[in-house]
């Protein structure tokens, strides 16, 4: 008998283009705490994702040319730039991998700073996962993931956790080229916004079952999914 892979239909990007969207809470003033995105791409060099303005990124780093590499958060401040980086992984070898960014507050819920300090001195748990499902043996064949606590007690911590949130900028899939370097190149589907951090075994549903998207509770996609974007009609959008 054969397999076949679903849901292939992805958005392309061309190193040029992005789709803007914006970056902030809901009407319950609940911000993003998930990030999550499918993509593939085939060109083996340094590119960026997703990226909120001057804010953080999404990004990927090749190893040397090959199909090898990380995937990479990338948060600004007026310090510098720091970043967390999944162990390697074949990232560019133009199959679909699954990609999930969460950050979880130590003091709960997390709530958009709107330019103040009460988001940024907190202590703030970030963990960007990536994974790739193989549909003939029907299972995720690759998996990491990396993570870093931020405890915002200095003000080069805060400086890190508040530009991550900062809402006064907008997003970009596909990088904007200005602010993170060379934009991406490939295509990306099912691109979300969470105001929960998705657990791992929801994740891994969401790998298995592309089109999937039930959250860590049964009214988690009517009260937290805060965008979603599936990228995958089968029309020519420009």
């Amino acid at each position: 008998y054969e397999i076949k892979r679903k849901f292939t239909r992805a958005l392309d990007f061309k190193a040029g283009q992005y789709i803007r969207i914006p970056f902030q809470n809901d009407s319950n003033n609940k911000a993003p705490q998930t990030t999550e995105f499918r993509f593939r791409t085939p060109n083996k060099a340094n590119q960026t994702i997703y990226s909120k303005a001057q804010g953080h990124a999404i990004q990927l780093i090749n190893s040397g040319s090959t199909n090898y590499g990380y995937v990479r958060l990338a948060v600004s401040s007026s310090t510098g730039i720091t970043h967390l980086d999944t162990p390697k992984l074949k990232l560019f070898n133009d199959d679909f991998w699954s990609v999930m960014l969460t950050r979880v507050s130590s003091s709960g819920e997390l709530l958009l700073a709107n330019n103040t300090n009460t988001y940024a001195s907190q202590s703030i748990d970030y963990e960007i996962t990536a994974k790739q499902y193989d549909s003939t043996r029907q299972r995720i064949i690759y998996e990491q993931s990396s993570s870093l606590t931020v405890d915002g007690n200095s003000a080069m911590s805060a400086s890190y956790n508040q530009r991550y949130i900062n809402n006064t900028q907008n997003s970009y899939i596909g990088g904007n080229g200005s602010d993170w370097g060379s934009q991406f190149s490939g295509s990306i589907m099912e691109f979300r916004f969470w105001s929960e951090p998705l657990s791992q075994s929801v994740f891994d549903n969401h790998v298995r079952v592309p089109k999937s998207y039930n959250g860590n509770s049964t009214s988690s996609a009517y009260d937290n999914l805060l965008l979603r974007l599936p990228l995958d009609d089968n029309r020519n959008l420009q």
